[in-house]
């Protein structure tokens, strides 16, 4: 676990855990709102969106397991950074998707990077905070995904309507 190392800095890291929290959020409903293009690109059947779109959750929760048992012998920061990289690789695969097979496969490794973060934030934010101050951070950090709710749908769909649902499905490029 980590150490807290001054006020300041827990309350930017609780900053960065809503942005990522929120970001979670709209990572789940991208293909929601991006579906009748994904499906008249990819030439999809009902059942082979309805398959692509549900893979997210396939390791989502055995991820959030297996990162939950091993959060309490490696630091946070490394177990974020793992999850981190592997998102990026993830939501980068979704620009080259051109199957089925390529969106289900992306669709898999996003949702194992992002199963463990609700429970990382909260194990993270109370690593920062004395027992005492730890109700307001962790509040914080799950009202983000309600702030992402609120926030996706009107984004994504102006990205997706502009730039094409690949750019409303992975980060642009830097």
């Amino acid at each position: 676990m980590d150490r807290p190392h001054g006020a300041g800095r827990a309350w930017l890291m609780t900053v960065l855990l809503m942005a990522a929290m929120a970001l979670t959020f709209w990572d789940k409903a991208v293909l929601g709102l991006a579906a009748v293009p994904i499906m008249k690109e990819l030439g999809l059947s009902n059942a082979a969106y309805g398959a692509a779109s549900s893979s997210f959750y396939l390791l989502f929760s055995v991820a959030a397991v297996l990162v939950g048992l091993m959060t309490d012998r490696v630091r946070s920061r490394w177990v974020f950074v793992v999850l981190a990289l592997l998102w990026a690789v993830a939501q980068g695969s979704v620009l080259l998707a051109g199957t089925v097979a390529g969106l289900f496969a992306s669709r898999v490794m996003i949702g194992a990077a992002e199963g463990p973060a609700n429970p990382l934030a909260v194990h993270t934010v109370h690593g920062w905070f004395p027992p005492e101050r730890r109700s307001l951070p962790t509040a914080l950090t799950q009202i983000a995904s309600g702030i992402g709710a609120l926030t996706s749908a009107p984004v994504l769909t102006w990205v997706i309507v502009e730039h094409g649902w690949r750019w409303g499905s992975s980060p642009p490029p830097c």
